[in-house]
């Protein structure tokens, strides 16, 4: 993965071949990438980048929807007593 140089902030970044400054009016600044990669969910009213593989899971134990990888699972955590989404053991 070859380092790109961003102008808007002025870093230079991991990137792949193709991609290149593009603005996300979500976050309201430039990165490197594709205007179609970033995807909204309107339970949490957050933004993700689509190769995160992120999804909306509903937490019965806090009422309301997470945006987890696809494969965690609720578990009961023993460090903070309560019910998380985790990965799988």
């Amino acid at each position: 993965m070859p380092i790109k140089y961003n102008p808007f902030t002025q870093r230079y970044e991991y990137a792949e071949e193709d991609q290149e400054p593009v603005y996300n009016e979500y976050e309201g600044n430039y990165e490197l990438g594709e205007p179609n990669e970033i995807s909204h969910s309107p339970y949490t009213g957050r933004y993700s980048k689509k190769g995160s593989r992120l999804v909306d899971k509903w937490n019965p134990y806090t009422s309301r929807y997470e945006q987890v990888p696809e494969d965690w699972e609720i578990q009961f955590n023993p460090f903070t007593g309560k019910y998380e989404f985790g990965p799988k053991e």
